[in-house]
């Protein structure tokens, strides 16, 4: 799996190489993938370039959500003082 470039590990000064916790977690999955759904190792590159994909887009329309968030967080506060400035206005 290593050649395929499925996981990467690190390596240490003596050449040992280092599975993070995400290597780990990523090599259970793919083991679940082909053991369990019978996945072979071209599916399980396919399957995994997707699902990166998906976790990609995700993030993407979380970040989106904050910045429209963020917008309309604006547009109210500015309606809210445009309003006060309008009010003040007319008591005068």
């Amino acid at each position: 799996m290593k050649k395929l470039g499925l996981v990467q590990p690190e390596r240490s000064s003596g050449n040992i190489r280092l599975y993070s916790e995400e290597d780990v977690d990523r090599l259970r999955h793919i083991k679940a993938l082909m053991s369990d759904c019978g996945v072979n190792l071209a599916g399980v590159e396919v399957a995994l370039r997707l699902m990166q994909r998906m976790q990609e887009m995700q993030q993407q329309l979380e970040e989106m959500e904050r910045r429209i968030s963020r917008v309309a967080e604006e547009d109210i506060e500015d309606i809210i003082e445009d309003m006060i400035e309008d009010a003040e206005w007319k008591e005068v």
